[in-house]
């Protein structure tokens, strides 16, 4: 089986092109539908959220042959313990989580300040001493503008 690749490619650079340009002239559309993305997300976690609720609702109306107040009230306390836990198993894992974050800042910040250290070392004295009289000279006028 052959392909041809610059078939492949030319049909790719049109798409492209096609969509930069309904991009450009749609530009109003995608905006909105980009501001109205969160929203709809919301929407789609409480509609599953409801449905879930809702489920739950008549399974244990059915099992238990209970009242719908009973029902609400174990249902209520079913979805409490399932959040709990959920947010149990969160917080565990936030340790974690943050040391981790912890190491790579800090192994960042290493690395940053050994480049630092390594370029200040590279430079000739004479520029290491125009340095330090701009940063003597700035320090001179902030301290007199603080005390005037």
């Amino acid at each position: 089986m052959y392909v041809n690749l610059t078939s492949t490619i030319k049909a790719k650079s049109i798409i492209l092109f096609v969509l930069g340009v309904g991009v450009i002239v749609f530009y109003d559309v995608f905006l909105s539908l980009l501001i109205a993305l969160p929203h709809s997300f919301l929407m789609l976690l409480h509609y599953m959220f409801e449905f879930c609720e809702h489920t739950l609702d008549m399974i244990i109306e059915h099992l238990f042959h209970t009242d719908p107040h009973t029902t609400e009230i174990i249902v209520f306390y079913i979805m409490a313990f399932i959040i709990g836990c959920i947010l149990l198993k969160f917080i565990m894992v936030l340790p974690d989580l943050g040391c981790k974050i912890y190491g790579r800042l800090s192994n960042y910040c290493e690395q940053k300040k050994a480049t630092v250290l390594n370029e200040w070392r590279n430079q000739p004295s004479i520029k290491k001493f125009k340095w330090g009289s701009v940063f003597m000279a700035s320090t001179i006028v902030m301290v007199a503008l603080a005390l005037t």
